[in-house]
């Protein structure tokens, strides 16, 4: 085989390759849903673990949140195709095992408004 097959040959392959990449892609984010959402909301740092953030540099009015990570298809199951502001997404039920709620840990995070003793 000539050089320019040969080359021709490679450049195919790999468009196909590419073409399946992104469709595999795709399909697994945009038809499955198949990816994560976090949602910050409101938390009591009197009984919480809370992350502390604030809203201006110099921090004068901060605020503590915790984090719920939710399974994007579930989540759209839930709040349908306005999952950015939905109120039922920002709670987790007790038996819902696609839901989470992530605390702050000292250990890993330096912003960590923690509960009192």
């Amino acid at each position: 085989m000539s050089t320019k097959v040969l080359n021709l040959l490679y450049l195919l392959v790999f468009l196909l390759l590419f073409i399946l990449l992104v469709g595999s892609s795709f399909y697994r984010f945009v038809i499955l849903k198949d990816y994560t959402v976090f949602y910050e909301t409101d938390c009591d740092v009197t009984i919480e673990s809370c992350f502390a953030s604030c809203t201006k540099d110099q921090c004068s009015d901060g605020y503590n949140f915790k984090k719920i990570s939710r399974n994007a298809s579930t989540l759209f199951k839930l709040c349908g195709s306005n999952i950015k502001n939905c109120d039922a997404a920002k709670t987790c039920a007790q038996n819902d095992s696609t839901c989470s709620i992530v605390y702050c840990q000292k250990a890993v995070d330096n912003n960590c408004a923690l509960k009192e003793s």
